[in-house]
């Protein structure tokens, strides 16, 4: 595979009467944090791959674990980022009562209220159904009822009693790896010191979960490694892809074998990739964006400077 990558070919697209020269560089970002751990040989889902710190270790203030540098390649799971933060808050939220990251039998009635309030609460006033199990889809906690969570910090602080200024830096922060522009890093790193700083003073009895270490510990160092903005590297684009890959299994593949199937599939979305085909394909605007560019210029590098 890593010859065939070697081997790829420039392409050149006539625009305009001008021709476009387009190279490759690959980087392996699109994967999930399973994919990752066995890239690294990260024992166990809730280490870090960067640092392999256990969630015992990243609730220290003098953390002194040395990342490998070689593993900021596979970048920081920009869209997933925004689900784990999420649900680590809200994780917190439920075991605010007896302050205890297990949940031990004499808390389970006050973990079980904490977490129905909580949950009738964001329905009734955000409508918002969160935490609950989806037959065949995991649970409802999805990127749009994340974003809308941290779009309203003030609302999500008086439901579930997190700090609102961790709630809202956590937001910023979220904004800034996805909005594909050149981030400030003396000025991101001290917005991730700070929010760092904030969850261990308020909530350090609750692990950090790794891919929240991941961001608030090794985010400038994984974002200085990529040439481009870190929000270029996200995996929306594999995630947007599974419901185009039904589509067109079900409508132009054969379905007389397996290998004709695959390689129809194969076929149709190299041809749909081609730099020619997504040049002639309209861009469709978000109109669901919640959140304006205010917040985040001092965190920007601006464009004139670049």
């Amino acid at each position: 595979m890593s010859r065939k990558i070697e081997n790829l070919e420039d392409d050149v697209v006539i625009r305009n009467g001008k021709g476009i020269q387009v190279s490759y560089q690959m980087h392996c970002t699109m994967i999930d944090g399973s994919v990752a751990n066995i890239l690294t040989g990260t024992n166990a889902s809730s280490n870090c791959f960067i640092c392999h710190a256990k969630p015992t270790e990243m609730n220290v203030t003098n953390f002194t674990k040395v990342p490998i540098a070689n593993h900021y390649k596979y970048g920081l799971s920009t869209l997933h980022a925004w689900i784990r933060c999420f649900e680590c808050l809200l994780h917190i939220a439920y075991r605010l009562t007896f302050k205890c990251w297990q949940v031990r039998k004499e808390n389970k009635d006050a973990f079980s209220a904490n977490k129905v309030r909580i949950q009738n609460e964001f329905r009734t006033r955000l409508g918002l159904i969160v935490d609950q199990v989806k037959t065949g889809f995991g649970t409802t906690n999805d990127g749009n009822t994340a974003r809308k969570f941290f779009s309203n910090a003030e609302v999500a602080s008086e439901i579930t009693g997190i700090n609102k200024e961790l709630i809202q830096n956590f937001s910023i922060i979220l904004r800034l790896i996805s909005c594909g522009m050149r981030i400030n890093i003396d000025a991101f790193r001290e917005l991730l010191i700070r929010t760092r700083t904030m969850y261990l003073t308020e909530y350090e009895w609750y692990y950090m979960p790794s891919s929240v270490h991941k961001i608030l510990m090794h985010g400038c160092e994984v974002i200085e490694y990529f040439d481009l903005p870190i929000g270029n590297f996200s995996e929306e684009a594999l995630e947007a892809l599974h419901k185009h890959i039904r589509i067109v299994r079900y409508d132009h593949t054969r379905k007389t074998a397996r290998e004709h199937t695959n390689r129809d599939l194969m076929s149709y979305l190299t041809i749909s990739s081609d730099p020619e085909v997504v040049f002639k394909r309209s861009a469709i605007p978000n109109k669901n964006a919640v959140y304006t560019m205010d917040e985040l210029e001092e965190y920007l590098v601006d464009a004139e400077e670049t």
